[in-house]
């Protein structure tokens, strides 16, 4: 079943939405549908102007899929959605599943911006990420050797290969002190006014992390 108001939660209404299934969260997606999420890793979508929800459709593949217990939309339009067994999905477009280990439960998780959020569960664990929910320290996240140019490079270096889309580029130098770290949707990187040294750089897309160096002079 689904509560819904029409005034702001002064009052509400049950709605029967014909599923077996129990659902543990929903959040808002747009104005006029809204996601929920539950029992047998299961994913559903409610229609506010129809009041019909979607079939759920099973998001966590594994063959004992986990209870799910929230779900929240970042500021990016990614879907995030925490379980049992510290099961973290997240959709973009796709679903992506980590599990960050398999002895404390997930019960909830919140964005404060595109790539920093917080998630909780059992025995007092809080957990940070900063780089949108992708844990670096898993084996089964994408890395993928950063195709640049010039380098050497005195002004600028050029990306290739990434998709043309906003990223996160993260920049260290060779004592592993933070250069800087942003949002770039461009192909390149002005590194006029860097020190002449080697540099670390690392670019985070939305299903994989770009790793490579360069040599400003």
């Amino acid at each position: 079943t689904v509560l819904h108001s029409y005034d702001v939660g002064l009052t509400w209404h049950l709605q029967q939405i014909n599923s077996q299934n129990t659902f543990k969260a929903i959040e808002k997606i747009n104005d006029s549908k809204a996601a929920m999420v539950g029992t047998s890793g299961l994913y559903s979508e409610f229609d506010a102007v129809s009041l019909l929800a979607s079939s759920p459709q099973a998001i966590d593949s594994d063959p004992n899929p986990e209870l799910l217990m929230d779900i929240h939309l970042s500021s990016n339009g990614n879907l995030y959605v925490v379980g049992f067994n510290q099961t973290i999905l997240i959709a973009n477009p796709g679903w992506n599943k980590w599990d960050l280990d398999s002895i404390n439960d997930l019960k909830s998780i919140h964005f404060i911006n595109d790539t920093l959020g917080f998630t909780c569960g059992n025995n007092g664990k809080i957990y940070k990420t900063t780089t949108g929910g992708i844990p670096l320290n898993k084996e089964n996240v994408k890395f993928e050797n950063l195709n640049l140019y010039p380098n050497p490079a005195n002004k600028k270096i050029y990306f290739s290969g990434l998709k043309n889309q906003e990223n996160n580029l993260i920049i260290y130098d060779q004592n592993g002190k933070l250069i800087t770290k942003k949002k770039i949707k461009k192909l390149d990187y002005d590194i006029e006014n860097f020190k002449n040294g080697l540099y670390f750089i690392q670019i985070i897309g939305c299903d994989k992390i770009y790793r490579g160096n360069f040599l400003k002079y």
